[in-house]
């Protein structure tokens, strides 16, 4: 999911849809949260809504936002342990 999450940004980048600062916070932010197994939850929770919140202040495209929150869904729903999906 990691390298996935990187693409789906690197190509943002590329097409100048996100500057790339926002990019690499993105980045450190999935690499934060997987460094941490502890509430694990929350912080996809946290991403996700940093995500929506980029989204609404235009500084991410929200196709590109939606991808990013799609993948956290699919790597929380496998964290949890849940195979409903």
């Amino acid at each position: 999911m990691t390298s996935e999450f990187a693409a789906v940004l690197a190509t943002a980048v590329a097409r100048d849809d996100v500057d790339p600062k926002t990019a690499d916070d993105l980045r450190d932010d999935l690499a934060d949260l997987n460094r941490r197994t502890r509430d694990r939850a929350k912080r996809v929770a946290d991403l996700r809504d940093h995500i929506a919140e980029l989204v609404r202040r235009d500084r991410l495209p929200a196709q590109t936002g939606a991808k990013l929150d799609a993948l956290l869904m699919r790597a929380d729903s496998f964290s949890t342990g849940r195979t409903d999906d």
